[in-house]
């Protein structure tokens, strides 16, 4: 990858510290057995020992040059977890003209793959957060400035 191509690659993304911290969380979960067992709410600390983060999301074209890179998105070096994997199936593209919106039709496992590539190509460690370091940064929106809400993210 050129160096221009590098230079653009996160191009427009900002980064913070999100503090070390914690967050509650509310689950719910099943009471005793069986497909129709009652579930009950159940609340539990998440934390983070802090970590850096864009302050927004992977854009479209941030996440398209990751398919566009014949290295990228059908390399299946990014999907070593899934041993089985003979072709990864194309995400829909987003429409034209929305590039800077966040990306979205997205599985986990592709986010995870493009981290890694990101990764490769920055020279740098990339990689998805942990619950708790987005739960504490949600926590932290106003102080952090980040331009997504809680319900973007779970």
């Amino acid at each position: 990858m050129s160096d221009a191509m590098l230079n653009d690659l996160l191009s427009g993304m900002t980064w913070c510290d999100v503090p070390a911290g914690s967050a509650g969380v509310t689950r719910s979960v099943p009471q005793g057995t069986g497909r129709h067992a009652p579930m009950q709410k159940v609340t539990e600390a998440v934390s983070t020992d802090g970590c850096t983060m864009s302050r927004s999301a992977v854009t479209n074209a941030h996440f398209q040059k990751f398919i566009d890179d014949p290295n990228g998105y059908s390399n299946l070096e990014w999907w070593r977890f899934d041993k089985g994997l003979k072709k990864r199936k194309m995400p829909p593209r987003d429409p034209v003209g929305r590039d800077n919106d966040p990306r979205t039709h997205v599985d986990f496992w592709a986010v995870c793959a493009y981290a890694q590539w990101v990764s490769t190509q920055m020279g740098e460690v990339f990689r998805v957060p942990m619950e708790g370091e987005w739960r504490v940064a949600v926590q932290n929106k106003d102080d952090l400035q980040l331009s997504f809400d809680q319900q973007e993210w779970f």
